[in-house]
């Protein structure tokens, strides 16, 4: 498997690194081995515009009609 190095980590993170992998039992390379692995499976992130898609598509599956907000606003704007 090939190697990282990592230059100048700073003492207050090298410290939390270093007690949470005491508190998982690992060494500090298996620590930082499982924490680069879970990183990598993690999917990218999406963008603005992918996660509204998202939030639209599970509102539409609910059935319900939520309207036009620009129309719903010059409606209350001619009163």
């Amino acid at each position: 498997m090939p190697d990282i190095l990592i230059r100048d980590v700073p003492g207050p993170v090298l410290e939390v690194l270093k007690n949470r992998a005491k508190q998982h039992g690992r060494s500090l390379q298996q620590e930082l081995a499982m924490i680069l692995r879970e990183a990598a499976r993690r999917s990218p992130p999406r963008s603005a515009a992918e996660v509204a898609d998202a939030i639209r598509a599970r509102l539409a599956q609910t059935g319900r009609d939520f309207g036009d907000s620009a129309e719903e606003q010059r409606h209350d704007r001619s009163r």
